[in-house]
């Protein structure tokens, strides 16, 4: 009968996305059409494959992935995260920060850790710069990420023998 068939075919690709075979379960999702929640659960399959590449550092393909899915649950977010990683690797940390900290403003708790990196990136460069002051404040600010605390107090310690000198 027709009914035992769909619902053996869901359950078949259900079986698929359980186990990670992520593009065959939106292919037998889709090809039940309007059965049940098949057209969701081939957005689900998408999304599931987006999540495995952006915790496997694919920021690329998750970029991609979670790109095409529009709207669906966090996929414009997680695709948003996924191009700030990119820019992140590409040393652009401006750019990626001011992405990630819109995120936060979302309530994307996964971009709290990459921001931090990002502002100690940025501190790092104002220091190379010469940015003196700029890279103390940061440095400050950031407190107990990284060393962070160590490099503020080296500031100190500097500042210190400097105005010895005068």
């Amino acid at each position: 009968d027709k009914a035992a068939r769909f619902e053996n075919e869901y359950a078949a690709a259900s079986a698929l996305l359980a186990e990670g075979e992520y593009d065959n379960a939106k292919s037998a999702f889709e090809s039940l059409k309007d059965y049940a929640d098949a057209e969701t659960m081939a957005k689900e399959s998408v999304y599931q494959k987006g999540e495995k590449q952006l915790a496997n550092g694919q920021y690329d393909l998750a970029l991609s992935t979670f790109s095409a899915l529009g709207t669906y649950k966090k996929a414009y977010d997680n695709a948003s995260y996924a191009q700030s990683r990119i820019d992140m690797q590409k040393g652009d940390y401006q750019k990626a920060l001011d992405g990630l900290v819109k995120l936060m403003g979302y309530g994307y708790q996964e971009a709290e850790e990459p921001i931090l990196e990002c502002r100690y990136q940025l501190a790092a460069q104002a220091e190379n710069n010469g940015q003196y002051a700029q890279a103390y404040a940061e440095y400050i600010d950031l407190g107990e990420y990284k060393d962070c605390a160590d490099k503020a107090a080296r500031f100190e310690n500097e500042y210190a023998a400097a105005s010895a000198l005068l």
